[in-house]
């Protein structure tokens, strides 16, 4: 299957008055497949995670308006899956949120929280983690064993990138938070593989 979001949950231990788990679902494309494709994917993802106290869905401004009413108006089909939902659930803990370039985010139509700045950078700071572990961008050797680079120094850890480009809505998630450091540029092409190539929306 195709990825078309980035999925992932975290524990939020700073911006409430206790831990809360949160599951953030994020969009990256201009338009969606159909409504029940997305709604598998979710349901893929939560065949493996447990219902979390808040969902946060993060979608471009660019995003088709028909695929926007999917998360805003309809969310009850395309959550249709998601265990343990009830109407008081999405009126209490769904929230959706739209970005735009230069770190540009706006609640659509309520913030999650006061100060939802913070709340936001410790979104994508827990995303980038979640990337990281899971690709396997940290490779360490066993006990008995050590890496020797080019440079002849040894280590018994080594950071491998290749492993974190992998899944395109997880790129253009990393990306995304890279814009500010290219406001002078007009084009940025992120190339993982030779055979991928994905361009931002929000560059000239």
């Amino acid at each position: 299957m195709n990825n078309w979001l980035y999925i992932y949950q975290y524990t939020d231990v700073v911006n409430f008055s206790g831990p809360k788990s949160i599951t953030v679902v994020f969009v990256q494309q201009e338009r969606l497949p159909n409504q029940e494709y997305i709604a598998e994917e979710i349901k893929l993802f939560f065949e493996q995670h447990i219902i979390s106290d808040y969902v946060v869905v993060l979608m471009p401004e660019y995003l088709r308006a028909e695929n926007k009413k999917w998360f805003v108006e309809e969310f009850w089909a395309t959550f249709k899956r998601l265990p343990g939902k009830s109407t008081e659930y999405f009126e209490q803990c769904y929230y959706v949120y739209t970005y735009g370039n230069a770190e540009k985010t706006e609640a659509y139509p309520k913030k999650i929280i006061k100060d939802d700045k913070a709340f936001l950078l410790n979104l994508f700071r827990h995303g980038n983690v979640d990337i990281f572990k899971k690709n396997g961008g940290l490779v360490e050797s066993s006990n008995d064993h050590h890496f020797v680079f080019p440079s002849n120094k040894h280590c018994a850890k080594f950071i491998r990138t290749g492993n974190v480009l992998i899944n395109s809505a997880e790129i253009f998630f990393i990306a995304y938070q890279l814009l500010p450091f290219f406001k002078s540029i007009k084009t940025v092409y992120c190339i993982p593989h030779l055979s991928m190539c994905c361009r931002s929306p929000y560059l000239n």
